[in-house]
């Protein structure tokens, strides 16, 4: 209900907005037969210190008990863009983040709230960086932190058996043997294949052995005749039972021939080839005692007996 004035007058008003909160105290000129505006009301209010307020109930024209006063206090989101509620008795949303962001270039930089702190980046939308493999990333986020072995510095060009290595953020060019085979210099039986680049470990050669029984000896793979004596002596006298063997069969099949009847023999061997294989038989059964055995030459043989050793692999 509006109160006119029965005189013209000065008085003191406080001043609230449509939800009845208090906005000020002010003095209004008032004419005679005239009235206050609804948004104000002659019992005033005075707040008991900075950063409190209070509501008026126009019903009962009684202002309510005071509160801290939550408009004034201004609040961020993690991106740093500033808010403020609406009312004095507002909720403040989870979210709210109450420390102001660091001072920074709005043009060149943007900040992030982690949970923790303020973080300052600079704005590199669009900029390439590479990986420690040299594959080119472009960035496409706002707030961008350039991951752990990565770099904005482009990777240099290098010739063919060289290749860029990201170090402590720098690229350094190395040797590039990756996919050859890398063989161990204690052990010529032990190969395998270079996977990362850089010089090859401290050991190992791209030299390839020409036999499992090489040794590393000055800077290049010796064949090594203690080493392959067991398999070499093996292998020799293999090849001289597989060659005595068929001697044999072709020396018991002439002896056979001689039992029988001219026209019943089945066999080719001349009395000379006889003789021949008798002397061949005499050659391999003493090689394995020749001198330099079994790196020695292989004994000489007849003809017939070669034919015959022609056929053992």
């Amino acid at each position: 209900m509006t109160t006119f004035f029965d005189q013209t007058q000065t008085v003191t008003v406080s001043r609230y907005c449509s939800q009845g909160w208090w906005k000020g105290n002010f003095t209004e000129h008032v004419v005679k037969g005239t009235g206050l505006g609804p948004d104000c009301t002659l019992t005033v209010y005075s707040p008991s210190r900075d950063g409190v307020t209070a509501r008026f109930n126009t019903q009962t024209q009684v202002w309510s008990e005071e509160i801290d006063d939550a408009t004034l206090t201004p609040f961020y989101g993690p991106d740093g863009e500033q808010y403020a509620l609406d009312y004095p008795d507002g909720t403040f949303p989870d979210w709210a983040i109450f420390g102001a962001p660091p001072e920074h270039d709005r043009d060149t930089q943007t900040v992030l709230h982690s949970g923790e702190a303020w973080t300052v980046y600079d704005i590199k939308m669009g900029a390439p960086y590479w990986d420690a493999d040299c594959r080119r990333h472009v960035v496409s986020e706002t707030c961008f932190t350039l991951p752990a072995d990565h770099t904005w510095e482009a990777p240099p060009n290098t010739e063919k058996g060289f290749c860029p290595v990201l170090k402590d953020g720098q690229w350094q060019v190395v040797e590039d043997y990756r996919g050859q085979t890398q063989f161990d210099k204690k052990d010529a039986t032990v190969s395998k294949t270079v996977t990362e680049a850089g010089p090859l470990p401290r050991g190992w050669t791209l030299k390839a052995p020409a036999t499992v029984f090489d040794v590393w000896k000055n800077n290049r793979w010796q064949y090594d005749q203690d080493k392959a004596r067991p398999a070499k002596s093996l292998s020799e006298r293999r090849w001289r039972d597989a060659v005595l063997a068929f001697l044999l069969q072709r020396l018991e099949q002439f002896e056979r021939d001689l039992q029988v009847a001219e026209q019943y023999r089945t066999g080719t061997l001349t009395a000379a080839d006889y003789e021949h294989l008798l002397a061949d038989r005499k050659r391999l059964c003493d090689y394995p005692d020749a001198a330099g055995f079994p790196f020695a030459d292989r004994p000489t043989l007849s003809a017939p007996g070669q034919a015959l050793a022609d056929k053992v692999v």
